[in-house]
């Protein structure tokens, strides 16, 4: 999973696809990174049907794996298919928090990093107008370039929230739960960009 990622597992650049995508498709929509639009987990859980903890955690379990799997195919042309996932473990049932915290931040991330590669497609087209006919190298370094400067911008919300947090823990008051979620989310964010970077590094130095 991706909480404890497995470099030897495959997924990179050249073997998740990316050397291999036909280039000629085109995305629609313009996006200035997927923000809400993976869905702003929410860390409640949702009932949905009535279960069993055991059975909720073993289709949690199967979800995860699903978007794992997923996350390591090439981008994709449009999200309906891990919008679907996501509407799946909405209703995957109750457990306790214990049972299914580290099932539930791996598929987040597997889901973040789906949503991710789509958006990267999208983005690095807009920002590199001839991208699509600079070289192999040359496409992922704007790749990177790109990914450098969102996860900066990052990190700046991060330190904007952390310091808001810290601020009202000072001044005795309650934080907001909801803010503590964007925190939380916005990390989870920022730590898929360093890794599909990463990975995007990797295909680099097998060229």
């Amino acid at each position: 999973g991706y909480g404890d990622r497995d470099r030897s597992g495959g997924g990179g650049y050249n073997r998740g696809g990316y050397g291999d995508r036909d280039r000629s498709s085109g995305y629609g929509d313009r996006s200035g990174g997927y923000g809400d639009r993976s869905g702003g987990y929410s860390q409640r859980q949702n009932a949905g049907p009535s279960m069993p903890p055991e059975e909720a955690v073993a289709k949690k379990k199967e979800l995860a794996a699903r978007a794992f799997s997923m996350s390591k195919q090439p981008p994709v042309s449009d999200l309906e298919e891990v919008k679907a996932l996501q509407e799946e473990w909405k209703t995957s049932g109750r457990a306790p928090r214990d049972l299914i915290l580290d099932i539930q931040e791996q598929f987040f991330m597997a889901c973040d990093m789906v949503y991710q590669k789509h958006f990267l497609e999208i983005n690095v087209r807009n920002s590199a107008t001839d991208f699509d006919s600079l070289g192999a190298e040359d496409q992922y370094q704007a790749k990177i370039d790109l990914l450098d400067e969102q996860v900066a911008s990052d990190q700046q919300e991060i330190d904007m929230f952390q310091e808001n947090i810290n601020r009202v823990k000072e001044q005795g008051g309650e934080v907001d739960r909801m803010l503590v979620g964007k925190l939380q989310n916005q990390k989870r964010r920022m730590k898929v960009k360093q890794i599909l970077r990463e990975e995007i590094e990797e295909a680099m130095a097998e060229l």
